[in-house]
């Protein structure tokens, strides 16, 4: 180590440094080992210091490398650190090969922690660290390093230090923590966790990310309330490290819903409920407490602050917040908001308070409507939470107890269900829970039960009341017949005035006692008008429906109610010239009275033994009296006409002629007492239609019930009258018939009566014995009828049964002409739309020009003009027809021995037959747009007015009918059929106006039924009749249907597009092409409705099965 060596020194390891580098790294640690065993003892390495020493070199152990960093170790008292001369890089001794001779690069980790105490580094650690970083340290080291004090922290005063584990490294972001306590260091930048510096750092433990759980604790607990921003920078925090890759998310996503819910550190507002102006307060909510959707606050539930803005939507996307409350949670707020309310309610509450009752739920109302797929009547208990206001007090009702009102074209003026019942405006949520928009039988009847007086009060009608009743009638809500119906008031009574009559259903009542509502058991259904007058008790209404509504509900029959009992003046006679001629009309008469051909009215058993002269015995007495009794009351009437009928005990039906029945009768007896007497023997119930059907029967002549289409003669098989000797024929080769005596009407009849006097021919047709000598018979009879048309209807060799069969098809005018062509349709004969027989007034001159001929006819053949059609000759439609929609009897006759029929004739009938029908559906005419334009014509009646109980086959007025242009201007549905309003009162175009939902379902029906028919939509229409009875009819071969009758039974939840609705429709329509062949309500017309309704049934069957 002398100085004079110095040169020879660097010479020797650099000849040494050489030889190191130029060997293989295998051979470098033995070469170097072997230079170090040599040296290592020796002051063999040149040094620098800066102090004078004794010796220029020094062992490698004390030596540090020429580049070793020992600045921070200058604080040390009493070291002095030495390292090799830079001379030595000069020479090519690398720092690599000093190292391997012992060279110290760094000072040894026990001198560093000795010497802590005495080191200045709290304000600048970087000098340290970086020396730390570049030092070979061992394991036991590191932990050393780990666990001593020996690093500062920012923004301490004191001058502790703190060990790695207890530091973060520094970063902007947790300055906001006062918790959290950073390494002082001079910048960020150099000692980022990417960084060298923090690698080593975090090595040696100090913490980078505090803990999530401190985090969401401090922001639940470490802000004062009105420290909201700070509140704010916190979340932004935790958000910057949620998402998707943040460091905090997988340890979120372990925090549990119970935990999270003591994180109480979201801004949010609170609507509070009922509040005047909507008032707000500002809380502090957990994730799991509040929702993102801000349209949920009007339920009083915490929303995050929508003010946030975008903010705020992170918040709740990030903390994973609910956008909606479940629905629990929505029903039980709905039900303590509407404890709220009906707390907050006193008797005399303010309009305003009312009204904000009302706003508030209609909000709630609305809110909940978007969730409105989640409710249901089942899931929702809040009892009664609808809040209506009626005349300034506020009324809370449930879902079945309120329903909708109508708005727009919808709205009804007159509706019922508003009328009855409180209404709220239409929201998904309540329609959802039960809230209907229609009220329906079942509501409307529990109402009439519960309070049928505040029901009448409340439409202020009568006639309004009444269409309650219809609507019940039409479709009882009820299976049973229980006691509460029986006892409540509920049913329409009238009661007639002094002067005999009663109120007028269309005006303002006579007088304060013409109407009553009652009980079922103290109305009385007036069957007998004579008992009505007789006795003021409660009458239903007069209309069959509602009728039978009556009697199903606990009403009884005047007519069975009634007791009756007769007295006897004087002592009666047996055997006098008036009986004689009355039992012999009776027992004449009494198998057409019985006759199931002619009534079908229910009849007694052994009926016909009754009007057996043997079983029925006749007296006759000065006076006869009648007396009536009911409940208390007592009426005597004289009578000219009475029955007595043996007790039943004492009737044998297998030997009826144990027992007779009595009839009393007085002189110039009325046959209409006669028939009342007949009618109590033979029917199970007679009624005045009964009565006078069978006086009718017993007092016209034979003629006029043989020309009025009884069969007289197959029934009663009267005695033909004496006919005059066979003349001679004329030279024509066509036999004639001599036209009998004219027959005239009686004075002041208003029917075709004929006189009682007999006729006489004076010739045979029993002699006509060639087809061309019927032919000839039948086309002087009618001279229009188609001859190929005949020749067919005789068939091979006719006999007088088969002329007597054509010409009875033909009289009632149903057979083609030598000019029926499509353009007879063209217009209306509304004379010949009468549905009655021929026995009412003639007033056409069409008919009047026919009617002798069809006199002639009636005598000629014994006026079987009635008796059954035959599949082999149809009869033939005469023209255009407008007829309303009921089928009339049907007759039946007696199988006649004829030649057998082959199966290929059947066959051969039935297509003819269905090829007519197809060929009439066909020809149908198109709907006139300008409505249809015949005058109306007059149906005649035989009954009495007074007897009448409705028209069940209406003939429309044509003229009624005028377009509906409706809102399109177009009159027509959006499937293209013409309707039509009743020109005669607004009030039809309003209901259409009103109802067009109804207007399309009833085309759409119209228009698939069509398609069954195979029938045009240019030949139907749609009509609104508000009074008539008639359901549909035929004009011109175009087809109209009304609407009323639609809305009424079929437009109604689930019945609209009903097997119901569809097969009423399908009958009413094949009615109505029957008449496209036959005019009139008869046999005939009976007989082709129903074979339309078999040949198109597979169709509609077809169609069900779709719908």
């Amino acid at each position: 180590a002398k100085p004079e060596d110095e040169a020879l020194r660097l010479q020797i390891l650099s000849i040494l440094a050489q030889e190191y580098g130029n060997l293989r790294s295998s051979e470098k640690v033995a070469w170097a080992g072997y230079c170090r065993s040599i040296l290592n003892d020796r002051r063999c390495i040149p040094l620098d210091s800066v102090e004078p020493t004794k010796y220029t070199a020094d062992k490698p152990g004390d030596l540090y490398l020429y580049s070793a960093e020992l600045k921070a170790f200058d604080g040390i008292s009493g070291s002095s650190f030495c390292k090799a001369s830079m001379q030595l890089k000069s020479v090519g001794v690398s720092e690599d090969f000093l190292i391997q001779l012992g060279v110290r690069k760094s000072v040894s980790i026990d001198f560093l922690f000795a010497n802590l105490h005495t080191l200045q580094w709290s304000h600048d650690p970087k000098t340290l660290i970086e020396y730390l970083q570049s030092a070979t340290l061992t394991a036991n080291d590191l932990q050393k390093l780990k666990s001593t004090k020996y690093l500062p922290a920012e923004k301490e005063k004191t001058g502790e230090t703190y060990a790695p584990s207890e530091l973060y490294l520094p970063c902007p972001d947790f300055r906001i923590f006062p918790f959290i306590k950073l390494l002082h260091w001079p910048t960020e930048l150099e000692i980022s966790e990417k960084s060298q510096t923090g690698k080593f750092l975090i090595q040696l433990g100090m913490k980078t990310l505090p803990p999530l759980s401190t985090i969401l604790a401090h922001a639940t607990s470490g802000f004062a309330k009105e420290d909201r921003s700070g509140r704010i920078a916190c979340l932004d925090y935790l958000c910057d490290r949620l998402g998707p890759h943040g460091s905090y998310n997988s340890q979120y996503q372990l925090i549990g819903p119970a935990k999270r819910q003591q994180y109480a550190m979201l801004p949010c507002i609170v609507q509070l409920p009922l509040s005047p102006k909507g008032q707000k307060k500002e809380e502090y909510h957990s994730p799991v407490s509040c929702y993102s959707n801000a349209s949920c606050a009007i339920m009083g539930l915490p929303v995050i602050d929508p003010s946030l803005g975008k903010s705020g939507d992170l918040y709740s996307n990030l903390f994973q917040c609910e956008s909606e409350p479940p629905i629990r949670i929505l029903l039980q707020q709905l039900k303590h908001i509407v404890a709220l309310a009906k707390d907050q309610q006193t008797q005399n509450m303010t309009a305003d308070k009312t009204k904000l009752v009302t706003d508030t739920f209609n909000a709630i109302f609305t809110y909940l409507s978007q969730r409105s797929s989640e409710f249901s009547s089942a899931n929702l208990d809040a009892g009664d939470f609808i809040p209506i206001a009626n005349k300034g007090s506020l009324m809370w009702y449930s879902p079945n107890q309120v329903f909708f009102r109508k708005n727009g074209v919808n709205a009804d003026d007159d509706s019922i269900t508003e009328d009855l019942f409180p209404v709220i405006d239409f929201s998904p949520f309540l329609s959802a829970i039960g809230v209907k928009r229609e009220a329906t039988n079942k509501d409307i009847f529990r109402l009439m039960l519960e309070n049928p007086d505040n029901v009448l009060k409340t439409l202020g009608s009568e006639s309004k009341y009444r269409i309650l009743l219809r609507r019940i009638a039409a479709n009882p809500p009820f299976s049973r017949i229980t006691p509460k119906i029986r006892a409540s008031a509920f049913l329409l009574a009238y009661k007639r005035n002094d002067n005999g009559t009663k109120q007028n259903d269309d005006g303002p009542p006579s007088d304060a006692g013409t109407y009553h509502l009652a009980k079922a058991e103290d109305i009385y259904i007036i069957d007998n008008s004579f008992f009505g007058r007789m006795f003021r008790v409660y009458q239903a209404p007069h209309e069959s429906d509602l009728e039978d509504f009556y009697i199903q509900v606990g009403s009884s029959y005047i007519s069975k109610s009634v007791d009756r009992r007769f007295e006897i003046v004087g002592s009666p006679s047996r055997d006098t010239p008036l009986i004689k001629t009355l039992k012999d009309r009776i027992h004449e008469r009494g198998p057409l009275i019985v006759s199931p051909n002619v009534t079908s009215r229910q009849l007694v058993r052994g009926a016909s033994s009754i009007l057996n002269e043997n079983n029925l015995s006749f007296f006759q007495a000065s006076n006869l009296m009648a007396v009536y009794s009911l409940n208390s009351i007592t009426r005597r009437n004289p009578t000219t006409c009475f029955s007595k009928r043996m007790e039943k005990s004492a009737v044998s039906f297998k030997n009826p002629a144990v027992s007779k029945n009595a009839v009393y009768i007085v002189d110039n007896f009325d046959w209409f007492d006669v028939g009342v007497a007949i009618g109590d023997l033979i029917l199970d119930r007679c009624q005045l239609e009964d009565a006078f059907f069978i006086s009718s029967l017993l007092e016209a002549p034979l003629e006029q019930l043989r020309a009025r289409g009884f069969p007289v003669d197959r029934i009663i098989k009267p005695a033909l009258p004496p006919q005059q000797p066979k003349p001679e024929p004329p030279p024509s080769p066509r036999p004639t018939i001599v036209k009998p005596p004219k027959i005239t009407q009686q004075a002041g009849a208003g029917t075709n009566e004929q006189t009682a006097s007999s006729y006489h021919e004076n010739k045979s047709l029993s002699g006509q014995t060639s087809t061309d000598d019927y032919l000839s018979i039948l086309l002087q009879m009618f001279p229009d009828a188609d001859k190929q048309y005949l020749l067919a209807a005789l068939g091979k060799d006719p006999k007088l049964d088969d002329l007597q069969r054509v010409a009875e098809q033909m009289s009632g005018g149903n057979y083609p002409r030598n000019d029926d062509t499509d353009s007879d349709m063209g217009t209306v004969e509304t004379s010949t739309t009468s549905t009655v027989s021929s026995d009412q007034d003639d007033s056409s001159s069409v008919r009047q020009k026919k009617k002798p001929l069809r006199k002639k006819l009636s005598k000629a053949f014994s006026g079987l003009r009635h008796s059954s059609v035959q599949a082999s000759m149809p009869p033939m439609h005469t023209g255009p027809c407008q007829v309303g929609g009921v089928a009339g009897p049907t007759t039946g006759k007696k199988h006649e021995t004829r030649k057998p029929v082959t199966p290929a004739s059947d066959a051969q009938a039935q297509e003819g037959l269905e090829r007519l029908l197809q060929n009439h559906v066909d020809r149908s005419g198109n709907v006139n747009k300008q409505g249809v334009q015949s005058q109306g014509a007059e149906v005649f009646s035989h009954i009495p007015e007074e007897l009448d109980r409705g028209n069940t086959c209406e003939v429309v007025p044509a003229q009624s009918l005028k377009p509906y242009l409706g809102s399109s201007g177009s009159g027509r549905t959006n499937n293209g059929i013409l309707v039509f309003s009743w020109s005669m009162d607004s009030m039809s175009e309003d209901f259409l106006n009103k109802n067009q939902d109804s207007l399309e379902h009833f085309s759409l029906v119209i228009e698939r039924l069509c398609e069954v028919f195979e029938l045009q939509l240019s030949s139907v229409a749609i009509y609104h009749d508000p009074n008539g009875n008639t359901i549909a009819f035929n004009s011109n071969r175009a087809l109209h249907f009304n609407i009323r009758y639609f809305h009424s039974l079929h437009f109604l939840p689930g019945k609209s597009h009903s097997h119901d609705c569809y097969s009423y429709w399908y009958v009413t329509m094949a009615h109505e092409l029957a008449h496209h062949i036959v005019s009139a309500h008869n046999k005939e017309h009976g007989y082709y409705t129903e074979s339309y309704t078999a040949k198109y049934l597979p169709k509609l069957v077809s169609l069900l099965k779709d719908l």
